[in-house]
């Protein structure tokens, strides 16, 4: 063990030597930097130490640290270079290659995150009024569950729950639970209507609005979705905007 530390401190001096333009302070950043660099998804908000460190790591492209930090080429230029920038900065072909490799990767972890992002999530309104609920769930010996929405770059997703029960009480087992993944370039049109519950239940049973959005597909068929009054129209032009971008993004 003592044999192993000797090492490595050994390992630890000699990197210090060959890099004497960095003093202390900037040391201890560039090892902060290398212990997050695995959060390689947010690289468009690197600058451009933390650019040539990734690539030095990752594509052994140390050679050309001081070249990335003197052009300033940090996460958010690196994707815009073109290949006559890149032909300039690395005359070497294999190491042009390399370096654009480990471009693209970083471009394929942050679209991917782009497009698993949550963009907005809600939950189905199951009753309009207390007297609704109240018949719904024999009085609350039998609840209901509701279903959950979530809209991501390129799906619209429901997901219906069935838990079991012995009336109101929940078992530890057998419950079901179904995902519907809605691809956005297959919905035609997104329609929203506002149903208000009857008279009598909105005087004396806390009755309550509600947004039902219609969501026509070429493939799944029609889905509705119930929200609560007023989240219906937003939620419309949040989808209708993301299909823009998904049919771009499909074009491409």
């Amino acid at each position: 063990l003592a044999s192993s530390k000797a090492s490595t401190n050994q390992r630890t001096t000699a990197t210090a030597i060959t890099r004497p333009d960095l003093d202390i302070d900037t040391a201890k950043s560039f090892e902060l930097n290398t212990n997050t660099m695995s959060s390689t998804e947010n690289y468009e908000s690197w600058d451009a130490k933390e650019l040539a460190e990734y690539l030095k790591n990752s594509a052994d492209l140390g050679q050309y640290y001081e070249v990335i930090i003197q052009q300033n080429i940090d996460g958010k230029t690196v994707g815009r270079l073109k290949d006559s920038d890149v032909a300039e900065m690395i005359p070497v072909i294999g190491d042009r290659l390399r370096f654009k490799e480990a471009i693209e990767k970083l471009q394929q972890i942050h679209r991917e995150k782009k497009r698993s992002e949550e963009i907005w999530k809600g939950e189905e309104v199951l009753f309009i009024s207390c007297w609704d609920q109240a018949c719904g769930t024999c009085f609350g010996c039998c609840p209901a569950d509701a279903s959950t929405y979530s809209l991501t770059k390129n799906h619209m997703t429901i997901k219906t729950v069935n838990l079991k029960r012995c009336g109101p009480i929940r078992l530890c087992c057998g419950h079901e639970y179904s995902v519907d993944n809605i691809d956005l370039t297959h919905i035609t049109s997104v329609d929203v209507e506002g149903t208000s519950p009857p008279c009598c239940q909105l005087i004396f049973c806390c009755g309550k609005t509600v947004d039902k959005v219609e969501l026509k597909t070429t493939v799944e068929g029609d889905k509705i979705m119930t929200l609560p009054k007023g989240e219906g129209v937003p939620l419309s032009k949040k989808i209708l905007n993301q299909i823009e971008e998904a049919q771009v993004m499909e074009r491409d």
